[in-house]
């Protein structure tokens, strides 16, 4: 009776050590919720495109897509988490709802991942409320507008169609092909306004145009965001981009850093 315990006890023991391994087996081996990081009481849109189009700000502003989505490999390679626009011959536009119910004015600051195919030709990578109807209106970020390989951020009051209706601030031409780059801005007014780089403040940037407010789109139909084009076919941008997010405050440079040095728990 003593041998048989003894051999009843040896068999639990191999049961539960085998049973123990098999756990620890099918843990997730990358946890792809911690880009929830940095300030969140301030967010008012993040598009992290891991596999989805939807806001994870929680203000519900849920991006559409005119075409089939196209998700590839991130800046750590992790398959389907960025999103992929096309050029002149697979045109990919992404509408995105307008901030404009969460952005009544300065400050507010933009942060964004891309990688882009070429930087010699004018690319908006993103726009929310204007740009159309012979007016500047809103904002607009635009690789190559001024330059190859320079990056412009522009603020309009949505009136005539020239320098009084617009405020811009352009970077020097940094920015090469096929390489990821994290870009900040921070407006806290139209010539108060930063460019940051891979978390590091740019200070060699120049000011272009004299408007001194911005004003979103009067017109009914253009209160929208939009990734990837300009006005109607224009400003095409052809690459990848990542984690777009926009914040009703200006970042300082430890949330900077913080965005820019993020990295998935392993």
């Amino acid at each position: 009776m003593k041998i048989k315990q003894i051999l009843l006890a040896v068999l639990c023991s191999i049961t539960i050590l085998s049973s123990c391994k098999k756990d620890k087996t099918t843990e997730p081996p990358v946890n792809y919720t911690d880009e929830q990081l940095g300030v969140q009481a301030d967010k008012v849109l993040h598009y992290s495109f891991n596999g989805t189009l939807d806001d994870e700000s929680g203000n519900n502003l849920i991006a559409t897509y005119p075409n089939n989505v196209t998700y590839t490999a991130d800046r750590f390679g992790r398959p389907d988490h960025a999103i992929v626009f096309g050029g002149s011959s697979n045109m990919t536009t992404l509408a995105t709802p307008s901030p404009k119910p969460f952005i009544t004015g300065m400050p507010f600051s933009i942060s964004i991942w891309f990688k882009a195919t070429a930087v010699s030709t004018s690319q908006t990578l993103v726009k929310a409320d204007g740009g159309e109807y012979n007016t500047y209106s809103g904002y607009w970020l635009q690789l190559g507008a001024v330059a190859p390989g320079t990056m412009s951020f522009s603020i309009g009051n949505n009136s005539a169609n020239n320098s009084t209706a617009r405020n811009t601030i352009t970077t020097p031409a940094v920015f090469t092909a096929g390489n990821w780059y994290h870009v900040v801005v921070n407006v806290r007014g139209a010539n108060n306004m930063d460019f940051y780089i891979n978390g590091v403040k740019n200070t060699s940037c120049t000011y272009d145009g004299s408007a001194t407010s911005m004003v979103f789109c009067s017109q009914q139909n253009q209160q929208l965001g939009v990734m990837g084009v300009f006005m109607g076919v224009g400003s095409i941008f052809e690459g990848v981009m990542d984690d777009y997010r926009i914040y009703k405050k200006a970042l300082s440079q430890e949330e900077v850093s913080a965005l820019y040095n993020f990295h998935p728990q392993q």
